[in-house]
């Protein structure tokens, strides 16, 4: 956490806040992504890898499961 600006991803204007050209924003926070950090992108959403891991937290597990494309399988009383 920022002593400033009491953020993870500093605020514009933070004086923490990394230098440099804002090349897009981050889906989940909203603040911007600058030339030479690190991002994800998933299914055309891009978070700060920080944030991903909050969005990922934050989902029903069913959502999650269909972000991966996976099924959850109930075992049959047979098995």
């Amino acid at each position: 956490m920022c002593e400033y600006c009491n953020r993870r991803i500093h605020a514009p204007g933070c004086p923490n806040a990394p230098e440099g050209k804002q090349v897009c924003r981050c889906d989940y926070c909203k603040d911007g992504i600058v030339k030479g950090e690190v991002y994800v992108e998933v299914e055309e959403q891009i978070f700060h890898r920080s944030c991903f891991f909050d969005y990922i937290f934050s989902i029903h597990e069913d959502d999650l499961l269909d972000l991966f494309g996976l099924e959850a399988v109930t075992t049959g009383e047979d098995e």
